[in-house]
């Protein structure tokens, strides 16, 4: 299974989720987090709510970037099933991060009969 740290955003339209990886992934650990990276993190999350209008699409996913309209998800579970955290605590160097509370699934789709 591939995992990817990232910062969710709810824009200001209130209809968009957005998701980017923070200024300080390249580090790889919390350790080295810059607090006055918060301009890159904003033109980040930018970038991504400017794809949504130009796409026009119902989503663009990608493990470390994307974007999904609120208004076609059927289906928030938290936590992931089968997902071992250990790796993840051990690459970013968390140590109070727990499955059901800070892993989740989103299902969403344009039609009934869509589901992704």
């Amino acid at each position: 299974m591939h995992t990817c740290l990232v910062t969710v955003r709810l824009e200001l339209d209130n209809c968009t989720l957005t998701w980017t990886k923070p200024s300080w992934d390249t580090h790889r650990s919390v350790e080295n987090v810059n607090t006055n990276n918060q301009v890159l993190s904003e033109a980040a999350h930018y970038s991504i709510l400017m794809k949504r209008y130009i796409l026009r699409d119902v989503a663009f996913v990608d493990m470390d970037e994307g974007f999904l309209q609120l208004k076609y998800v059927k289906h928030i579970r938290s936590g992931i099933l089968h997902c071992d955290l250990l790796p993840i605590i051990k690459r970013y160097k968390l140590n109070d991060i727990t499955n059901p509370e800070n892993c989740f699934t989103i299902i969403y789709g344009a039609t009934i009969s869509e589901n992704k």
